[in-house]
């Protein structure tokens, strides 16, 4: 606790030195919570703690902590040997007296420490029994002389909770080891378990789980994914396919968190401008996505490969390609309006080469960042007459849409072509005075790249 201390008024003379203006500041872990150190911070780092591990028996005095994790197997053999015969490798261990021990399927490769060898301890039917021999790759030997209620098949606790001994906190100071190096070390053929106020949440092989490391290149992660598909649909033809038609969209190549839409409405309607040779687009996208910061951009371009760029950017939520003969301005692309949750955004234009972005923005969008909000762009512009098409693209994985299109009465024969990748190709069109909507059902899923075209 001194030298804690002294650390930490170290820590204070660092901060009032260079005038250290942070949000979060913080130099506790978990045994200065403790022993109620740390006050010059407003943070506390739980390392061990939230295991429900002591760093130091003195803290048995200040806090209970009940371990969340438990080690566990079962008896898979029972052996009687007599007096005098040895068990495990080098013959570490001899019998004192004719005895009965059983065998748990649990050795070093599954983390239970090789130096538990002839000190480790077990629970069996509530009963300690202790390891005898040395602990091999892949089992241990325990004493159950003492204990004849023990069949195959019992269970077993390694470490955990329901005695001290078994606590890990006690187990290492069999050899002067580290808790979490222990704790560490249960490795990938352990089934984990995974319990909620006592009930069972979900369960996880390891043996089945997917370890890949995080400096792999992208050639190198990229052939795993397709060898995996391959693997799943049997067909190395298809799984090319797949990952270059479908996948790569989402990626770009590059790490990328995903995140998809959810209850897209998108309706356009079209009436007399004017100017004779132009329709008056009026705009509506709405959906809902996590925040993932506390702006996003709306694109609008007078190309196609000005415009093409803004899909690659995960910031952008809106696009618009213009008409070439219009200078970019905000009268010729107007957002009308543009909220989250219901907040009305504050806006900046900032002019490209080509493009022109809108920053929406406000400072409570901060507080929302990690929650699922709704967006709402509304949007005014000018259409061209002589396109006799308009097209609406899906550039996200999304959950649930629903496209409209209302148009005057001067334009007739409406034809409405999707084109639809997902869980069904072929959505819901229906068709009534002057509007056709375009829907899938709100659990269905539609992948990037997905659209309808208007023509008439």
């Amino acid at each position: 606790p001194e030298f804690s201390k002294m650390q930490e008024e170290r820590f204070k003379q660092v901060l009032k030195k260079y005038k250290v203006q942070a949000e979060w500041i913080h130099i506790a872990n978990s045994s200065a919570l403790i022993n109620s150190l740390g006050s010059s911070g407003n943070l506390c780092r739980l390392g061990i703690l939230s295991y429900g591990v002591y760093t130091h028996p003195s803290q048995k005095e200040k806090i209970e902590l009940k371990p969340v994790m438990t080690f566990k197997s079962t008896v898979i053999q029972i052996k009687e040997i007599p007096k005098g015969a040895t068990v495990g490798y080098n013959q570490t261990w001899k019998a004192q007296r004719k005895t009965r021990y059983a065998v748990i399927p649990v050795g070093y490769a599954d983390g239970y420490d090789f130096l538990l060898s002839n000190r480790g301890k077990v629970l069996i039917a509530g009963k300690l029994c202790p390891v005898i021999g040395k602990v091999s790759m892949d089992m241990i030997c325990v004493d159950i002389t003492d204990a004849p209620e023990i069949q195959y098949g019992t269970e077993v606790i390694l470490l955990g909770n329901g005695h001290n001994d078994i606590r890990v906190e006690n187990l290492v100071s069999l050899y002067n080891g580290s808790s979490y190096e222990l704790l560490c070390q249960v490795g990938r053929r352990a089934k984990r378990y995974y319990y909620e106020k006592g009930r069972l949440v979900t369960a996880a092989p390891l043996s089945r789980r997917d370890f890949v490391s995080s400096d792999y290149p992208n050639s190198k992660l990229n052939q795993i994914i397709q060898s995996a598909i391959a693997q799943r649909i049997n067909s190395e033809e298809m799984s090319e396919l797949i990952f270059r038609e479908i996948l790569r969209v989402f990626f770009y190549n590059q790490d990328r968190d995903i995140r998809y839409r959810k209850d897209f409405r998108h309706h356009i309607l079209f009436t007399e401008s004017s100017d004779k040779d132009y329709w008056k687009a009026e705009t509506t996208l709405s959906f809902s996505k996590t925040l993932q910061r506390d702006f996003f951009l709306v694109a609008c371009a007078n190309s196609d490969k000005a415009l093409k760029e803004y899909f690659k950017r995960n910031e952008v939520e809106y696009r618009w390609l213009m008409d070439g003969n219009f200078q970019l301005n905000p009268s010729a692309f107007q957002l009308s309006s543009v909220k989250v949750n219901d907040i009305e955004l504050e806006t900046r234009i900032n002019f490209k080469s080509e493009a022109m972005e809108i920053r929406c923005s406000h400072p409570a969008l901060k507080n929302l960042i990690g929650q699922e909000v709704r967006y709402e762009i509304n949007t005014l512009t000018l259409y061209p007459k002589s396109s006799h098409q308009l097209s609406v693209f899906i550039t996200e994985l999304t959950h649930g849409v629903q496209i409209s299109f209302s148009y005057p009465e001067t334009l007739k024969q409406i034809e409405c072509v999707p084109f639809f990748a997902g869980q069904n190709k072929y959505p819901k069109i229906t068709t009534s005075k002057n509007i056709i909507t375009v829907t899938t059902k709100p659990e269905e899923w539609v992948f990037p790249q997905s659209g309808v075209v208007f023509a008439y």
